[in-house]
């Protein structure tokens, strides 16, 4: 999980929701609906699709709106 306030400038932030995002996409097991257990990257696997792993891969962002 990203604790916000432990993140003492954006740069930081960017770089613990990069590990949660990555340690979710690649090493939890997930439970929804048809997940069985597996990660988001050895699902699609689990069904034979020939989907990139590099996919998810994609950097975390941020987007705000100003008030």
């Amino acid at each position: 999980m990203v604790h916000a306030e432990r993140c003492e400038h954006t740069l930081a932030f960017l770089e613990r929701a990069q590990r949660w995002q990555d340690t979710c996409n690649y090493l939890r097991p997930h439970f929804g609906g048809g997940m069985e257990g597996k990660s988001p990257t050895e699902k699609p696997k689990s069904y034979g699709a020939m989907i990139n792993e590099r996919v998810l891969l994609f950097p975390v962002i941020l987007a705000w709106k100003e008030l």
